[in-house]
């Protein structure tokens, strides 16, 4: 009587090492010195074998897709050791994203959203009072950073030109740091926290992100 698939996860295009030692890793730098001295003959060897350099290939099947479930539950429980395993379930489940469009029967909760699945595992430590959830860019009153380590947060955006000076996050209680947006004006925004004047964070609780034009991400709220 148990709904299967409970959630899905990535299991196409999987980048993942090639085996060293093998017939496939000798064939693999073959076939790339051939690429570097410009003979096209091995385009399309390396495309049939989907490699993407003489270390790396594109692999597919749920056989990639279950250990990265399994890694996003060994980091949940990295941060919250406390956690039984069924929070875990309940946990990689309700942070789960819905993929539009496709019937439940063939996803389930949805796909694996690992930094907001560790964000609410972190929360699981936050004792006392209880915030209510909001799905982000639907007018949530207050940014959170659940984090038991730093000792300050702050949190910069878009809305006042990203000044460096930013804004301070208050801590209302052990591990749970705060932002008020409900004070910004309507609009599309993108943010950032910096903890202890040293880590940037794209927002783990926030799954929507646009890329920084520096390699990374920032989240997007909408007010």
């Amino acid at each position: 009587g148990a709904w299967k698939p409970e959630i899905v996860a990535p299991s196409i295009w999987v980048a993942a090492p090639v085996l060293p030692g093998t017939d496939l890793e000798k064939e693999a730098v073959r076939l790339f010195v051939q690429r570097s001295a410009g003979d096209p003959s091995c385009e399309a060897r390396i495309a049939r074998l989907k490699l993407i350099s003489p270390h790396y290939q594109h692999v597919d099947g749920t056989s990639f897709a279950a250990p990265l479930v399994a890694s996003a539950a060994a980091c949940l429980l990295e941060a919250n050791g406390a956690l039984s395993p069924a929070a875990v379930r309940e946990i990689l489940a309700r942070t789960a994203a819905s993929i539009p469009g496709v019937p439940v029967e063939r996803q389930g909760a949805g796909a694996l959203e690992a930094g907001r699945a560790v964000a609410a595992a972190l929360e699981y430590r936050t004792h006392g009072r209880r915030f209510q959830e909001r799905q982000p860019g639907r007018g949530p009153r207050f940014l959170y950073l659940h984090d038991h380590d730093a000792r300050q947060v702050r949190v910069l955006g878009s809305w006042n030109g990203w000044r460096i000076e930013g804004s301070d996050m208050r801590q209302v209680e052990p591990g749970l740091w705060a932002f008020p947006v409900d004070r910004l004006p309507a609009g599309c925004y993108q943010y950032k926290f910096l903890l202890d004047e040293r880590l940037w964070l794209a927002d783990p609780r926030n799954p929507l992100k646009v890329p920084d034009q520096l390699g990374g991400f920032n989240s997007q709220l909408e007010i």
